[in-house]
């Protein structure tokens, strides 16, 4: 028998009494239904507090919510499995009921759990919306094709199954901490009160209602609604330090650095080197920025930093410079670090990496365990070397970022460029690169990281931003 009357012979049988292309049919108008009846009927108005959003209900690959604000940007969190997403739209608000809202100290005092469960509330009266549309919109899909109401009622029974599945799988698998570590996108001006405060993060938000209240509450701050509304500025008792790498040379990267200082109130920036390119002395006066910024600048050279550039970095009154030795205090956290013993602007050799390594290792080697709070170095290549002698190291230079726990006492944090590769990336690719930095909250009492926002620019002095809070562990 050849292959081709196999194929019809196939394609001429039954499946569950129906020929098979139309079997084929019958799953087709199936899921078109139900995908269609979400889409149409999986959505309705709810209000959080004084807002009213449109909530929503839609196919999607991966399970996530995200929360629209408008013109002050959206959060996105990884909340739950299965191929359907939420969608939260802010739509309106209520000036009465905020006003009322916000100077309630009642509704801040549970956890973020009452998040989840306002969100999973939510879901479930949507998802019966979504499982009506359906189941009507199957039906009515099959009995005009087929014209047989046993298969059309058949079809709707398998609709409801398939998003009965779906919505089950979305509720169980729903994790509510997730808001915990959102990611932002928006004016960057506005990140660090959506965002919401690191302290309160870390210690699961015993002030806050919920990450939804604190979202909705922080966008009424913003609009002034009320001069007795709650302050969400970083606790007295979390030390806000930003850390910067591989400027090379581009003014943008200042423009961010100066926009993050003035946003989320830093008190140090720590520099992993490569602010230059060459390291010449037409080069200096881009590192007169430095003495502008208002707050200690700590700073390691880079292999396209010259001795001459450390030297005029070290001249600057708010400028700490590491370089081996002792551990230097600022704000209270003791910094210790190396700046990369070679000076490779225009290449780098094999032979330079043993170098790299050889220093890291040697110095590595004269710390006591625990001598400082942050270790600073620019090339990563020998980062184990630094387990257990700090419990936070970071360095740049590989231009983008990786974080990692060496063992359970020592996190290394890589920083991504700063300056997006440099001034040389403008003319060697289409699209500039990113511009990364990363705000890092250490507890003012033991010094040790418990929470961070990655934040990454669009090129050019773009004032967008995407945010994406984490925590250590």
């Amino acid at each position: 028998m050849s292959t081709l009357s196999r194929v019809k012979r196939i394609l001429s049988g039954t499946l569950f009494g129906l020929p098979l292309m139309r079997f084929l049919e019958f799953i087709f108008l199936v899921l078109a239904g139900t995908i269609t009846g979400v889409l149409l009927l999986a959505h309705g108005s709810i209000n959080f507090g004084p807002f009213s959003t449109e909530f929503s209900i839609k196919p999607s690959y991966s399970g996530s919510t995200k929360v629209e604000l408008g013109p002050l940007g959206s959060m996105t969190f990884k909340s739950h499995s299965g191929p359907v997403s939420v969608l939260i739209k802010v739509n309106s608000l209520d000036p009465v009921t905020a006003e009322k809202w916000v100077n309630s100290k009642v509704d801040f005092k549970a956890t973020p759990s009452d998040a989840g469960k306002n969100i999973r509330d939510s879901f479930t009266k949507i998802a019966v919306r979504a499982l009506a549309g359906g189941m009507v919109l199957s039906f009515f899909l099959l009995a005009i094709s087929f014209r047989r109401f046993k298969v059309a009622l058949m079809g709707a029974i398998l609709s409801l199954l398939l998003n009965l599945g779906v919505s089950s799988l979305a509720y169980v698998t729903y994790k509510p901490l997730a808001i915990t570590q959102p990611k932002y996108n928006g004016l960057i001006s506005a990140a660090p009160s959506l965002v919401g405060s690191a302290k309160e993060i870390a210690t699961n938000f015993q002030q806050y209602r919920n990450q939804i209240s604190a979202l909705l509450d922080n966008a009424s701050k913003i609009s002034n609604l009320s001069n007795d509304s709650l302050s969400y500025s970083i606790p007295e008792n979390v030390i806000p330090v930003l850390h910067i790498s591989d400027l090379h040379l581009n003014p943008a990267g200042w423009d961010m650095v100066n926009q993050l200082i003035k946003a989320y109130g830093v008190k140090v920036v720590v520099d992993s080197g490569d602010i230059s390119d060459h390291g010449t002395s037409f080069e200096d006066s881009y590192l007169s920025e430095i003495p502008k910024l208002g707050v200690p600048y700590v700073y390691v050279r880079g292999n396209h930093d010259s001795k001459h550039t450390q030297n005029i970095i070290s001249s600057y009154p708010n400028a700490r410079v590491l370089d081996g030795g002792a551990g230097i205090m600022v704000e209270g956290i003791i910094f210790q670090g190396i700046g990369d013993p070679t000076f490779t602007p225009d290449k780098s050799l094999k032979q330079d990496e043993k170098n790299v390594f050889t220093a890291e290792q040697k110095f590595a080697d004269s710390l006591a365990p625990m001598s400082s709070d942050v270790l600073v170095v620019h090339n990563p290549i020998n980062a184990k070397a630094y387990d257990g002698k700090a419990a936070l190291i970071l360095s740049g230079h590989l231009h983008h970022r990786n974080t990692k726990k060496l063992s359970p006492n020592s996190l290394l944090m890589i920083q991504g460029s700063t300056g997006g590769g440099g001034l040389r990336m403008i003319t060697n690719r289409s699209t500039p690169a990113k511009l990364e930095a990363t705000i890092l909250y250490l507890d003012s009492n033991t010094k040790t990281l418990i929470a961070y926002d990655e934040v990454s620019m669009g090129g050019l002095g773009s004032i967008s931003a995407e945010i994406n809070r984490k925590i250590p562990g």
